[in-house]
């Protein structure tokens, strides 16, 4: 038998599961198989191409720039050059852990 709340195998007979201890009574709580629709994981879909190359370009861009208008004296175009490369380019991280 398999409990149905954490999967982990328990004995013929038992009342609690030995992993969770959950209660194991009748039908209800204990199957002979696990259940795979509780455990149905699907991959995530790939990221587009477009979006992918957009995501890396646009910061590396803003970033490169910064640098370029700093060392040439401007340094508040160079610092909102950087502070849009850098703010884009943690935003693309984000969304990639996160989505």
């Amino acid at each position: 038998m398999f409990c149905t709340q954490c999967g982990s195998k328990v004995e013929e007979g038992a009342r609690f599961c030995p992993q969770c201890g959950a209660k194991l009574h009748g039908e209800e709580a204990c199957g002979e198989e696990m259940g795979t629709e509780e455990f149905n994981w699907q991959p995530p879909e790939p990221v587009s191409r477009p979006l992918l190359l957009c995501s890396v370009f646009i910061p590396l861009v803003g970033i490169v720039m910064g640098l370029i208008k700093f060392s040439d004296g401007e340094k508040r175009a160079g610092k909102t050059y950087l502070l849009c490369g850098v703010g884009a380019w943690i935003f693309w991280m984000l969304w990639m852990v996160l989505f």
